[in-house]
């Protein structure tokens, strides 16, 4: 099974002091562009969606669990941090079929335009942590 649950703050650069209207303009830009992103990368069986706060801030979610590792959704968040390097975020996996990794989550960490994986140390191991281990099952 692959299982992904993830958050990204959508931002724009705003550094040039853009008035209001210029700003704006780019946050619809960028909504333009990660609408277009989940478009891409949605299926039936993963959540991705943008959503407004109240505030006006852009978060991007995403949720799924595959019966096999698909890379929608890293790809989804790769993509966006790439388009908006001011955006950042989290997207944590656990790839039960990868050959080394398959009793970890692992963090993917959004930041200033790149990518990084990092381990977890909250819910892994997994098998005893969140899972027991199914040979100790009667």
């Amino acid at each position: 099974m692959f299982e992904f649950h993830g958050w990204l703050r959508v931002e724009v650069n705003d550094s040039d002091d853009a008035d209001p209207s210029v700003l704006r303009e780019r946050e619809a830009a960028a909504q333009t562009v990660v609408q277009q992103l989940i478009a891409d990368h949605m299926d039936d069986f993963s959540l991705m969606e943008m959503r407004q706060s109240g505030n006006g801030l852009m978060t991007l979610i995403a949720h799924g669990l595959r019966n096999h590792r698909r890379r929608e959704a890293i790809t989804l968040f790769e993509s966006v941090a790439k388009a908006l390097p001011d955006s950042y975020g989290l997207l944590y996996y656990h790839d039960d079929e990868h050959p080394t990794e398959s009793n970890a989550f692992r963090v993917l960490r959004f930041v200033r335009g790149s990518t990084t994986i990092h381990d977890d140390s909250l819910l892994s191991p997994v098998v005893p942590t969140v899972e027991d281990d199914e040979t100790s099952i009667g």
